[in-house]
């Protein structure tokens, strides 16, 4: 409510949130900064007659409704005791990722849909139902509808989702896992096909970096998390504290004999790591 709008929100709002649905959602004209769901979304509230600031943000303010109540189940019902409320406060309070929940953008609504798929992708593992990977698909698409970046995170669920299923057929129903997976997965390829064809051609995926993972995607959100435009030892200090923190926990996390079933700290695990190589 209070805070000034950014260059990119009023970029939005005068170039995208006047075009036409079908404009929108085949990037005519094409440009990055139209993030789907968002702007749907304004488009719909602005339809009502009213178009404030805070209207063009209220989509991102419920994605963190969603993104919390989510949160909250990942950390009881995947973590357990006190590891359970560090998961939750990991989560939820980090200001750089709570500034995408309260700006016209397509950041929040895509962080809180992938923590639903990522639930959801928890959940078809420990149940082994296909509805379940159905939505863990279904939820990541929107994220992917929110913010193209969320591709890499994608593709790496369907994978999984679908190794699983071809690797252990008669424990996951493989039949109905596979079908709801490639339907899905051919919508979307039809919704993201043209935006991303134009995008392309355009020369519009402009933006990132060109220094390696570790320096433009690490470094560059442990200095924003600290609110640090600028690469100070600080930094670093903590991103390999932070770092070897989470390789720790790994080694005394992961006993022998848990190695042999799949279950979701296994999942998680290379969603990760197979998230950083598909961004590699």
């Amino acid at each position: 409510v209070c805070v000034n709008m950014t260059y990119d929100e009023i970029w939005t709002i005068q170039d995208f949130v006047r075009l036409d649905v079908m404009n929108i959602l085949n990037f005519t004209p094409p440009d990055a900064n139209n993030h789907i769901i968002n702007t749907l979304l304004v488009k719909f509230l602005f339809s009502f007659g009213h178009d404030a600031p805070w209207i063009a943000r209220l989509p991102n303010v419920l994605a963190f409704m969603l993104y919390l109540y989510y949160a909250f189940k990942l950390s009881k019902d995947f973590v357990t005791g006190w590891a359970g409320y560090c998961a939750f406060l990991l989560l939820t309070l980090n200001p750089f990722l709570l500034d995408f929940f309260s700006l016209s953008r397509g950041y929040g609504l895509s962080a809180g849909f992938q923590l639903v798929s990522i639930y959801y992708l928890l959940f078809y593992f420990r149940e082994k139902t296909a509805k379940y990977s159905c939505l863990s698909l279904v939820f990541g698409g929107l994220a992917v509808l929110s913010n193209f970046s969320v591709l890499n995170y994608w593709i790496v669920i369907l994978g999984v989702i679908a190794m699983s299923a071809v690797l252990f057929r008669k424990e996951f129903k493989a039949r109905k896992v596979l079908i709801s997976s490639g339907i899905v997965s051919i919508v979307l390829a039809l919704l993201i096909y043209e935006p991303i064809r134009k995008l392309r051609k355009n020369g519009n995926f402009y933006y990132g970096g060109e220094d390696g993972f570790y320096s433009d995607t690490l470094v560059s959100l442990t200095k924003y998390s600290l609110y640090d435009p600028e690469v100070n030892p600080l930094v670093f200090v903590v991103l390999n504290l932070f770092l070897a923190l989470i390789v720790l926990a790994l080694v005394l996390s992961i006993r022998r004999e848990t190695l042999r079933k799949l279950s979701p700290k296994h999942v998680m695990i290379v969603v990760l790591i197979f998230s950083i190589a598909s961004v590699v």
